[in-house]
């Protein structure tokens, strides 16, 4: 039940306990089941930056974590607000749309370059 719960134990910072986490922020929802959401903050408003991008370690723990979720924060230094943009990795959003844009290709470990 959420009234058992203190204020310590209402909010963690995930990245800050275990960088693998996937996700920056553990709280809990109004039933008192745990959220891990996925903070991603501007000091821009809306109407200048409607772009950012997710980490293949935040892709891979959306994708495999039910109680994930992203949200887009704006105006950090000044008036900030957010959007819940849900799990939007496994749920299209009406309003956001998501695209690859690149390939990281790197050595594997141990093997010699060519030539």
């Amino acid at each position: 039940c959420s009234s058992d719960l203190t204020a310590e134990t209402r909010v963690r910072l995930g990245a800050a306990e275990d960088e693998s986490a996937g996700y920056d922020v553990m709280s809990f929802d109004t039933e008192g089941l745990q959220l891990h959401i996925e903070a991603k903050a501007t000091t821009r408003s809306p109407n200048e930056w409607d772009a950012f991008r997710l980490t293949e370690n935040e892709v891979n723990t959306a994708e495999a974590d039910e109680r994930w979720q992203l949200w887009r924060i704006w105006n950090v230094d000044s008036e900030p607000h957010h959007e819940d943009l849900g799990n939007i990795v496994t749920t299209p959003h009406a309003k956001w749309t998501r695209s690859v844009e690149s390939w990281k290709v790197r050595r594997k470990h141990g093997d010699p370059p060519a030539g």
